[in-house]
This record gives structure tokens, C-alpha cells and sequence, in this order.
């Protein structure tokens, strides 16, 4: 109970700009720099569509679907018959950037699982008390009836312990173990993270290596997959249920693995029974998250025999065993669980019926020139359009539907594709009223429990022939390169922390034909996104701040992410616990309008 009251008062104070009373001694700065060079030793073989039985074609035709703004789509690829036959990415993001998984980690985390089950470590009907007696003393007259692995990989415990328990607890299994019952194990589904996690501490406790170490040796190098980062908690144990950062191609070879029913290279790396018992229904779960069931920490989908990997925010690797077909898609989106329109679309066209042939196709040229043509063109289409006008930095304005030519000197060029309209503002020093707005968007702060107290000067620089951002927030100063027909790329250190930042800005009017910078801030080893639209005007700017995917709207699945059951008539939580007043100040929060007054000269370039 202390837990969770303590948990709402930690989002309360998030939500409310409190930053001075955030928790901060479970934190510890963990997410390395991506890896320069990726090493992948056993890379994929890449061929056409049609060699794979696939018409290009009707791949044109999915990717332009996967491109609707709903879905936010980032990076993805398609194997069939152990192939890449396509991948396309949504600029800013790459495919050679790693990416961050979210729960679609829970699955990789069941293969391990079926690994140690396999080698004798601990079965499927082993108690959690008996694996971790120190932890069960305190905890013997709560339980009512004993928590088997089973329940863990089934999210059938009753638990209450959740992941935003852990932002504030650092022993998480004593946390877990000492935690309310909210059914009895057994009885029902309740997704939860931490279930997740407690099988990551298992396989830590009866091997003696952590999950990813475990992983490295069993499965990851065998198969060619390296470098992968996995945070830990307090304790130093993989976090399970979430954490990972892994790149798509990688992720395609585990679909593949799974297809295979747990044999790469002819070596059986998983039990194959495993799969068959991971891969099938295990338990019903509720329809709004997925009305075709659960298995071993694997989801069901609607064509028979298919399952999916799924994070939220749109992490999907499907698997179509009768078509040989995987399709890993990540993306941005404000989806938390299967049931949602990425779904939906890889269904409608791999869901049922669909021109597959079991044998290669003829090539079809024109069909495949249409296929590189439409992956040629993907981008970030998250960014709600805007019905004012918008001006492109070569001289002319674009609306919706509509083309205008007409002279515009003070719009042109001032260098290498930055338009002159910024003339105005660079070098001069803007600083910001009292805010918590970042150029980190507040949902990578959150999930990173790594947090920012807001931006209190900024200014615009030319360096390098490119328009530079500076943003100082606190004690840290954020340099970010700005692109504008291409995105550019730089890095943002966080308390200790780095991420990579594809950049692009546009120049747009607003309704009284004044100059705006849009600028687009992906984060693109992560699911978030910023966009800050500044105002320009050389004495007082207006700042709007935005992020995608929108915080508040993510917020609508609070009800099931705070353990809130039994706590709505307590205080200081009443409020918090209350949906439409979380989704509501959340949206004050990450959507705010904030004043910027010139400092009166210009500073000095460092």
C-alpha cells in the first residue's frame, strides 16, 4: 500500500512541475553511447520480394498504409523464408541505429526461460518463495498461495508490485515479494512488468550469470547478435519485462529463430516444445489489450497460429508460421498493447488472404521500382499537419493542396540550406520564464527516470555551415545540429546519459504571416520525439512545446499501469488516481506556451 500511495505522489509531482521532490536515489545514470560499428557476423541474406514468393507491389502498397500519421512509424523490415525481402525507415530514424524495445524484450526473456528450463535450472511449477527463501521470511504470512513461474510468464500472479513501483524501491524483489495480492496467482490476467522482471532474477539466481550474460552465451552470439545494452536495477539484475535496446535486424532473426521452432544454423538453441507451448494461448486476456490471448510471455494474433512480440508505443515483431513470414515494426506511437491500428494494418494485408505464392515470382520490374520508389520516400509521419501556410527553404510557400510562386529575398538562404528569416535571432541569448519544458520530451524522461528541470536560456548559432540549437538546462548545456531538407544528427547527454537526436526544422507562417521555426527533435534510439515551435522575433519569442507521442494521450492506459484499486479515497492520491485529472495536467505539462525575453546581446560562440 505505502508502495503505491508513494508511486502516485511520485507522478503527482511529475505532472505538477515538483522536480525538487522527485525520488532520485534509485537513479543511476546506465545507457551507454550506441556502438560506432555494429558487429554482425552472420548478417541476413537480403534478396527481392519476388524471389521470396512476395510481390513488390503489394509491399508498395503496405508500407504506404504503415505510413499514416496514426501509427507513427519509425523502422520496418520483412523476412520470409529466412530472408530480408524489404526494410524501409522513416527519416530521421535507420536502421542501423539501435532501438529501444519496450516490453517486446518480455518474449526474448521467455526464450531464456525455455533455455534454463531446459538445462535443469528450475521448472515451470517452481515456487518464487523457494527460489528466493532470504526475501520469502518477512513475506511468508502475506502470501496466500505460492507464485510458480508459471503465473510469472502467464501475468496470472496477482501482484501488485508494478514498473512505476520500481522508481521508487530499490531491492525490487523484496518489493515484489513483500507486495498486496490483488486476486489469487492463477486466477486471472494482469499485465504487469515486474513478473517479467522476477524471471530475469531467477535465471540470475539459479545460473549465476545475469540474463543478458546468460543470453550472450546461449543464444545472442551463437546467432550473431552483439553489442545489445539491457538496463538493470538497483540490484544489478536485467530488468526483464523492459530495457533493451537491440537493432531490428536482430530482432528479425529471433522471428526467424521462433519459426524455426528454435534452431539457427542447425543447432537447436531453444527447446522446440518450448516455442510450441510459448507460441500458443495459455491464458485469456482482456479485449482492449488483445482478444486472442497470452501465452509464455508471448501475444496471440488474429491469423491462426500467428504471435507477436509487442512493447508498447508500437514495438510489433509478428510471426506467420504458415506463411514463413516475420514483420518487426517499431514506431512511436500512442499504442500500449497489440489491439491498436499497427495491428490492424499488418492483419488487413497479412491477416488473411494475400498474394503469397509458396514458389518465387516472376520479376516484376515496375512493381519493384515502385517498392524502392515508396521506401525512398518514408518519413516520420507522426507530426499532425498544420493548415496555416508553410515555407520551404527555397524560396516558396506550400499549403495543403496548393502551390504559390511568389518572390520571398527574406525567406531565402542565409547558408547551406538555413533560411535567412533566422538572421534576426542568431547570437542573441534568450532567456526562458520559470518552466520544466526540455528538449527532451517528458515520456523519455520518464521512462529513463532520468529528469530534467527545463530550459532557461537558449540561442541560435551558425557552426559548420548548419544552424545549431544551445539549450542550457541547469548545469547542462544541449548543442543540437539542425537540418532542414535532410535531418542532421547530434547527441544530448542527460544527467550521465546519452541519446542521438535526428534534427529537422521547417519554416513556417502562422495566421498572421509571421516566420515560425518547426523543429522536429527525434530521439531515435527511443520511441519519443520533441516539437518545439519557436515564434522568432529578435526581443520577445514565444515558445510552444509538444511531443509525440502526445504523454497525455499515453496517459489514457494510467488505469491500467497504477496499481490505483482501493487507494481512490485516499489523500494526497485521490486526485492523481483520478484519470481525467492525470490526462489533464499531464497535457499542461508537456504542452506548454512559454516566453522568451532577449538577454540584449549577443553572445560569444564557445
Amino acid at each position: 500500500m505505502l508502495s503505491s500511495i508513494k508511486s502516485i505522489e511520485l507522478l503527482s509531482n511529475l505532472v505538477q512541475g515538483k522536480r525538487e521532490k522527485m525520488h532520485s536515489d534509485t537513479y543511476e545514470p546506465q545507457k551507454p553511447e550506441m556502438p560506432k560499428a555494429r558487429r554482425n557476423p552472420q548478417p541476413l541474406g537480403r534478396t527481392t520480394p519476388e524471389e521470396q514468393g512476395v510481390p513488390s507491389a503489394y509491399l508498395a502498397e503496405f508500407y504506404k498504409a504503415m505510413s499514416d500519421k496514426e501509427l507513427a512509424s519509425h523502422n520496418i523490415m520483412i523476412a520470409r523464408h529466412g530472408k530480408i525481402i524489404s526494410s524501409g525507415s522513416f527519416k530521421p530514424y535507420r536502421e542501423d541505429i539501435w532501438h529501444i524495445t519496450h516490453s517486446m524484450c518480455k518474449s526474448v526473456t521467455s526464450l531464456a526461460v525455455g533455455i534454463a528450463i531446459g538445462e535443469g535450472y528450475f521448472s515451470l511449477d517452481d515456487s518464487i518463495y523457494d527460489i528466493f527463501p532470504e526475501e520469502n521470511k518477512f513475506a511468508e504470512f502475506l502470501r496466500k498461495k505460492d507464485i510458480t513461474v508459471r503465473q510469472l510468464l502467464t501475468m496470472s500472479t496477482g501482484v501488485a508490485f508494478n514498473e512505476l513501483t520500481t522508481m521508487i524501491e530499490s531491492n525490487w524483489i523484496e518489493g515484489y515479494m513483500h507486495s498486496l495480492e490483488v486476486f489469487q496467482p492463477g486466477t486471472d490476467f494482469a499485465y504487469n512488468s515486474t513478473n517479467t522482471f522476477m524471471l530475469s532474477a531467477i535465471i540470475q539466481e539459479k545460473t549465476g550469470m545475469k540474463l543478458l550474460e546468460y543470453l550472450n552465451e546461449k543464444l545472442f552470439h551463437p546467432m550473431g547478435i552483439y553489442d545489445l545494452f539491457w538496463e538493470e536495477s538497483p540490484h544489478h539484475i536485467n530488468k526483464g519485462g523492459w530495457g533493451l535496446n537491440i537493432w531490428i535486424e536482430d530482432v528479425v532473426k529471433l522471428g526467424i529463430l521462433c519459426l524455426n521452432k528454435g534452431r539457427w544454423n542447425g543447432e537447436q538453441l531453444v527447446p522446440e516444445e518450448w516455442i510450441t507451448e510459448a507460441s500458443r494461448k495459455q491464458i485469456d486476456t482482456p479485449e482492449a489489450m488483445n482478444r486472442y490471448g497470452y501465452g509464455y510471455q508471448f501475444w496471440m494474433c488474429e491469423r491462426p497460429g500467428s504471435y507477436q512480440f509487442n512493447g508498447m508505443l508500437g514495438q510489433n515483431a509478428v510471426m506467420i508460421p504458415d506463411l514463413d513470414l516475420v514483420i518487426v515494426a517499431t514506431s512511436g506511437s500512442t499504442c500500449l498493447f497489440p489491439e491498436g491500428p499497427a495491428m490492424k494494418t499488418i492483419m488487413k494485408y497479412f491477416g488473411g488472404e494475400c498474394p503469397l505464392s509458396d514458389a518465387p515470382l516472376d520479376e516484376d520490374k515496375e512493381g519493384f521500382a515502385s517498392l524502392e520508389k515508396v521506401l525512398k520516400q518514408l518519413s516520420f509521419t507522426g507530426i499532425n499537419p498544420v493548415s496555416h501556410r508553410i515555407y520551404q527553404t527555397k524560396g516558396r510557400f506550400k499549403g495543403k493542396t496548393l502551390v504559390l510562386q511568389r518572390a520571398l529575398p527574406a525567406w531565402g538562404r542565409l547558408t547551406a540550406g538555413v533560411p535567412k528569416v533566422m538572421e534576426q535571432v542568431l547570437g542573441r541569448v534568450f532567456e526562458m520564464q520559470d518552466n520544466t519544458s526540455s528538449v527532451i520530451p517528458l515520456m523519455l524522461q520518464m521512462i529513463h527516470n532520468n529528469y530534467s528541470v527545463g530550459i532557461r536560456a537558449f540561442r541560435f548559432i551558425i557552426r559548420d555551415e548548419s544552424l545549431w540549437l544551445e539549450s542550457r538546462e541547469g548545469d547542462l548545456l544541449h548543442r543540437i545540429k539542425i537540418g532542414f531538407e535532410t535531418p542532421l544528427y547530434s547527441r544530448v547527454q542527460l544527467n550521465g546519459e546519452s541519446y542521438l537526436v535526428g534534427s529537422q526544422g521547417t519554416i513556417r507562417e502562422d495566421e498572421d504571416g509571421n516566420p515560425v521555426l518547426y523543429l522536429v527533435l527525434s530521439y531515435v534510439e527511443t520511441t519519443s520525439t520533441g516539437v518545439i515551435k519557436f515564434f522568432l522575433n529578435d526581443e520577445q519569442m514565444l515558445v510552444k512545446f509538444d511531443e509525440i507521442p502526445r504523454i497525455d494521450e499515453v496517459a489514457a492506459a494510467l488505469d491500467v499501469m497504477i496499481p490505483v484499486r482501493g487507494l481512490r479515497d485516499l489523500n494526497p492520491v485521490k486526485k492523481m488516481s483520478d484519470l481525467k485529472f492525470a490526462r489533464s495536467e499531464m497535457e499542461k505539462t508537456t504542452r506548454q506556451r512559454v516566453w522568451a525575453s532577449c538577454a540584449n546581446f549577443v553572445a560569444k560562440e564557445e
